[in-house]
């Protein structure tokens, strides 16, 4: 009687026909799960179910330490948003196309000066090269003061230092952008994953190295999210894990293991976990 060994899935993937599946002898994959991941509650890799929570409230305006309480007083250009953020001491704040910039180290002062000798003074730019029309930002990252990273829907720049002094921007890509102002996260080596709607992304803080992560098994749920104001996508990153928790409202969230490129539904509303294993190929491999 022959044996064959089970060994438990590296993640979900249906993007593999069952013949593809069947055959791989790197790494092993679940055409469907719920709530199960590769790590057990003990933390040893044989697998397991887990209880997954929503995602943190935030409070403030993201800086590159994370949130703090900061107000642009009642002259700020636009309304309040998500893509709000602090950099470089400055309030900075993106209204349609344009990205406005407080005076430096005073979020309230809003007054445009054209006196070039004045490196504090308030600004305004686009995401776009001369002659070109912007898009509308939707989101800005922050990194230690000195990169700041931009997002239209459909492309990625970076902004590195201060545009007042010496600073300078650069386009990244024309093709790739992010879903939502908090669908990205960093990891513990201050690279940063984000969600585009061609799917999941990884960047260094200055714009360097733009992949796409593991698109041979990513989930098509991944590709054509749509963000709105009601229902934010929200992507969190687990030092202890070293997962990447993308919240998408209203349906199923995924979890992305970044040590075995795996990906893992969850849902925080059903209590339970199941796993499908196979298929398995038997015989010769003809049948």
């Amino acid at each position: 009687m022959a044996t064959k060994e089970i060994v438990f899935p590296s993640g979900v993937n249906r993007r593999l026909s069952v013949r593809q599946q069947a055959g791989r002898r790197d790494r092993y994959f679940s055409p469907y799960s719920m709530n199960v991941r590769m790590e057990d509650f003990t933390g040893r890799l044989r697998g397991g179910s887990w209880t997954p929570t929503a995602s943190e409230e935030t409070v403030g305006v993201v800086h590159s330490g994370g949130y703090v309480e900061a107000s642009p007083g009642g002259t700020a250009p636009g309304v309040s948003s998500n893509a709000d953020c602090i950099y470089r001491d400055r309030f900075i704040r993106p209204v349609s196309q344009a990205i406005f910039a407080s005076r430096q180290g005073a979020y309230t002062d809003w007054a445009m000066s054209s006196d070039v000798s004045d490196a504090g003074r308030p600004f305004v730019f686009q995401l776009s090269e001369a002659g070109e029309l912007g898009s509308n930002v939707v989101a800005l990252v922050p990194h230690k003061d000195a990169y700041l990273l931009a997002a239209t829907s459909s492309s990625l720049w970076v902004v590195q230092g201060d545009p007042t002094a010496d600073g300078r921007m650069q386009n990244i890509s024309r093709d790739v952008g992010m879903v939502g102002p908090r669908a990205w996260c960093r990891d513990h080596l201050d690279r940063y994953y984000f969600l585009s709607s061609h799917g999941l992304y990884t960047v260094s803080a200055s714009g360097e190295g733009l992949q796409a992560v593991s698109e041979d098994v990513i989930p098509v749920e991944l590709t054509g999210v749509v963000d709105t104001e009601e229902a934010r996508v929200v992507l969190e990153y687990d030092h202890e894990t070293r997962g990447v928790y993308i919240h998408i409202p209203d349906t199923v969230s995924w979890l992305y293991d970044t040590e075995r490129q795996g990906f893992w539904p969850f849902n925080v509303d059903y209590a339970g976990s199941h796993i499908a294993i196979g298929p398995l190929l038997l015989g010769d491999g003809n049948t």
